[in-house]
């Protein structure tokens, strides 16, 4: 019996990274940030990050974790050390809530891409 392989769930297709306008891309955050789903995210992230910028559309987001919070701030940390300014892209209500919960919304600039 020859075996399939099953196919990459939706959030982790949602996060590949898009063009924007003016060649600078855009990482889609997926609706659900857990730690399934990180590895997928962290690539996308660190592929932005390479190419010199950091965009990041965080509106889908409708639950998150402690790891894709985690991830987010080490994202925009590796960002802050090249010199790159962070831009979110109008961050769900539950990610900033639950950054806030966390006590880790200081280290994550939410504010700037709005």
């Amino acid at each position: 019996m020859k075996r399939t392989r099953k196919s990459k769930s939706p959030a982790r297709r949602r996060s590949a990274r898009t063009p924007a306008a003016g060649g600078v891309p855009i990482v889609d955050l997926p609706a659900a940030l857990v730690i399934r789903d990180v590895a997928a995210v962290a690539e996308a992230l660190l592929a932005s990050l390479a190419a010199g910028a950091l965009v990041v559309n965080a509106s889908a987001v409708d639950s998150v974790d402690t790891a894709g919070l985690q991830l987010l701030v080490a994202a925009e940390r590796s960002a802050r050390e090249r010199g790159i300014a962070a831009r979110w892209l109008g961050p769900s209500e539950p990610l900033v809530r639950a950054a806030r919960a966390l006590g880790v919304d200081h280290a994550l600039s939410f504010g700037a891409g709005e």
